[in-house]
C-alpha cells in the first residue's frame, strides 16, 4: 500500500511539471499600447496598438477594446498592419473603442507588429506631469484565434495598457546664439595686444627713415647735364674750325698759282 502511494505521489509531481510546461508553451500573444508622451502645449499625440507574437505563434484574428480616459479625446484610428480586414467602432466617441482584425489564413509574424495607430487630442492647457491611463482589454466576443479557428483563452493572452505623461518642452540652443558666441570669440582673438600696438608704429618710423635716407642719397648724386645750349656751343666751335680750315686751303691754292 505504501509503495502504491509513493508511486502516485511521484506521478502527481511529474504531472504538475508537465502542466507548467504546457502553460508556458500556450502563450499565444501579447497586445500592448505604446504611446509617445506629448510635450507641454501640444494638441495631439499618437499611440500604436502592438501585437507581440512568439516564434511559432499562430494568430489570424483578434478583438480589442481601448478605454479612453477622461481628459483625452480619440480623434482617429487607422489600420497599421498591411494585410487582413480591419473593423472598428462606428464613431471615435464610442468608449471603450473596439478594434477587430481578421486575416483568415495568414497569421501575424513573429515579433512586434503594429495593428492600429490611434490619434488622441490633448487639452492645450494641460500642465507638465499631467497623466492619463489608456486601458486595453480583450473583446470577449472576438477572442484571438488561430488559423484553425481555435480561440485562445484569456489566460493565454496578455494585454498591457499605457500611461501618458505631459513632458516639459526641451530647451534647445538656437544656431544664431551659437554663431554670435563664436563671432565674439573670434573678435577677441583678433584684437591686437598692447605690445603689438606699441611695436607697429616703431616699424612704421623705421620704414619712413629708410625712405628719407634713400631720397637724400638720390639728391646728392651729381646731376647729369642735359642742357641743350652746351651741345649747340660744341657744334658752333666745330663749324668755325671747318670754315677756317677751308679758308686756309683756298689761300694756299691761290698762292701757288
Amino acid at each position: 500500500m505504501k509503495k502504491i502511494l509513493s508511486v502516485l505521489c511521484v506521478l502527481a509531481v511529474v504531472a504538475s511539471f508537465a502542466c507548467i510546461g504546457v502553460s508556458a508553451d500556450d502563450v499565444a500573444a501579447t497586445f500592448s499600447v505604446v504611446a509617445a508622451n506629448p510635450v507641454e502645449g501640444a494638441t495631439e499625440f499618437t499611440a500604436d496598438v502592438i501585437a507581440t507574437i512568439p516564434e511559432g505563434g499562430d494568430v489570424t484574428q483578434l478583438g480589442l477594446l481601448v478605454t479612453v480616459p477622461e481628459g483625452l479625446t480619440l480623434k482617429a484610428c487607422e489600420q497599421a498592419v498591411s494585410f487582413g480586414s480591419f473593423v472598428t467602432s462606428e464613431t471615435t466617441d464610442t468608449n471603450p473603442y473596439m478594434i477587430l482584425w481578421v486575416s483568415g489564413t495568414k497569421s501575424l509574424p513573429a515579433g512586434d507588429t503594429a495593428i492600429a495607430t490611434l490619434t488622441f487630442e490633448v487639452p492645450a492647457d494641460a500642465a507638465v506631469d499631467t497623466s492619463w491611463d489608456i486601458a486595453l482589454e480583450l473583446e470577449p466576443d472576438n477572442l484571438p484565434a488561430s488559423v484553425a479557428g481555435d480561440e485562445y483563452t484569456a489566460e493565454q493572452i496578455a494585454v498591457v495598457g499605457a500611461t501618458v505623461v505631459v513632458e516639459a518642452v526641451p530647451v534647445i540652443t538656437t544656431t544664431s546664439e551659437t554663431e554670435t558666441s563664436e563671432t565674439e570669440t573670434s573678435a577677441t582673438e583678433t584684437e591686437p595686444t598692447e605690445t603689438e600696438s606699441a611695436t607697429e608704429p616703431e616699424a612704421s618710423e623705421t620704414e619712413t627713415s629708410a625712405t628719407e635716407s634713400e631720397t637724400e642719397t638720390e639728391t646728392t648724386k651729381a646731376p647729369v647735364s642735359n642742357n641743350p645750349q652746351t651741345g649747340d656751343m660744341a657744334f658752333v666751335v666745330v663749324a668755325v674750325m671747318v670754315v677756317a680750315l677751308g679758308a686756309a686751303v683756298v689761300v694756299k691754292k691761290v698762292s701757288v698759282r
